[in-house]
């Protein structure tokens, strides 16, 4: 018993802890849209992931339970992040759209990107860096039946400066 109870106290915490740094997940249906690549990159930075429940049409049951789930998520990062930080991620995302091509056209310009393009197809994926100027960026190929990852960047728009990792 004591063993039992010795093992709790010494595990207890780190899994209380990886329950804490576990993403949040908020709730959504229908097709996916033109950016969704960019606000799961964003919404990683506020500690949340967005989660498909169903196509475009659920039932109402559904959609209630997916109402108060969300709510109890956004009230978690309402405290993580205070109470307006709904305004917070909105404009990171619309920085993100504004320096999307920008940031686009840096990395397309890099020799081994420029050259890699002209034999294969490319998918970009960017998603927000530390800091609000610097994105990561990845740059895929396609392989015969699959994209694969060939390179990632770190790109400062403002400062047009692209970094290979």
């Amino acid at each position: 018993m004591k063993r039992l109870f010795f093992l709790l106290l010494v595990f207890l915490p780190f899994y209380a802890q990886a329950q804490q740094d576990a993403l949040l997940k908020v709730l959504v249906w229908g097709l996916p849209g033109s950016s969704e690549n960019m606000m799961r990159g964003v919404a990683k930075k506020y500690g949340f992931e967005y989660y498909s429940v169903g196509g475009c049409v659920i039932n109402p049951e559904l959609q209630d339970s997916v109402k108060k789930h969300n709510d109890s998520v956004y009230a978690i990062l309402a405290q993580r992040h205070g109470k307006d930080w709904e305004e917070h991620f909105r404009e990171d995302l619309d920085n993100m759209r504004q320096y999307k091509d920008e940031v686009t056209a840096l990395v397309l310009k890099e020799p081994l990107v420029a050259a890699k393009s002209a034999r294969a197809v490319l998918y970009i994926e960017i998603t927000p860096a530390a800091d609000k100027d610097t994105y990561k960026v990845m740059v895929f190929s396609e392989d015969i039946y699959e994209f694969k990852l060939s390179y990632t960047y770190l790109v400062n728009h403002k400062k047009k400066k692209v970094v290979l990792l």
